[in-house]
């Protein structure tokens, strides 16, 4: 539900210029999965993950000597966050984060000024942004951050999100936004997946 300081800027309907951007999107979700050998993992996992579920329900003899049933379980968790919460979402949310900004940047639009406050547009820059900042500090100084302090980042994230509702920031009611704020959504689920998936990786031997 949009706020009531909602931005009342002309109403986008969804045209063939959209459709064609969220295409490219689905292109970049479809080639970074096949890069990162998704398609072939799935399978790989699925049927593991099949083994572990038997095991787990005397469906089977048990299939993982040396491993209690909580470390199958969490075998059975990290798979299932690595492979759809992690590795599918983030691609997904990757297209989506890149091809935002351009469609809220098509006509008819607010003012430039107008759009850099839409809080859907601002996570989606802020996320290039951060990224972008993250790949020097990597490749630039050696600095790589894990996903281990991700808890509380996430913890702030989920408290300051409301801000992006006051001003200066403002909410329009239209696809565009919220598409956005969805994005945003999804890359907190993400982030909270990857450290819930360190913190289980923890407990196995």
């Amino acid at each position: 539900m949009d706020t009531p300081n909602a931005d009342p800027a002309l109403a986008r309907k969804f045209g063939l210029g959209d459709a064609m951007l969220l295409m490219a999107s689905l292109a970049l979700t479809l080639v970074n999965l096949k890069a990162s050998y998704w398609f072939v993992m799935v399978l790989v996992r699925a049927q593991f993950g099949w083994r572990m579920f038997q095991s787990l329900t005397h469906q089977r003899p048990w299939d993982f000597p040396g491993w209690t049933r909580s470390q199958v379980i969490s075998q059975l968790a990290i798979d299932l966050l690595s492979t759809f919460l992690i590795a599918l979402l983030s691609s997904v949310l990757l297209g989506l984060t890149l091809i935002q900004p351009l469609v809220r940047l098509r006509k008819p639009r607010p003012t430039l000024r107008a759009v850099v406050r839409q809080s859907g547009t601002a996570v989606c820059l802020g996320v290039i942004l951060a990224s972008l900042i993250l790949t020097d500090l990597e490749w630039l100084a050696g600095i790589y951050l894990t996903f281990r302090p991700a808890f509380p980042v996430v913890s702030i994230g989920l408290l300051l999100w409301p801000l992006l509702g006051i001003r200066p920031w403002r909410l329009e009611a239209s696809w565009v936004d919220r598409l956005g704020r969805a994005v945003g959504w999804g890359w907190i689920v993400v982030m909270a997946a990857a450290s819930a998936e360190t913190w289980l990786r923890e407990l196995l031997p």
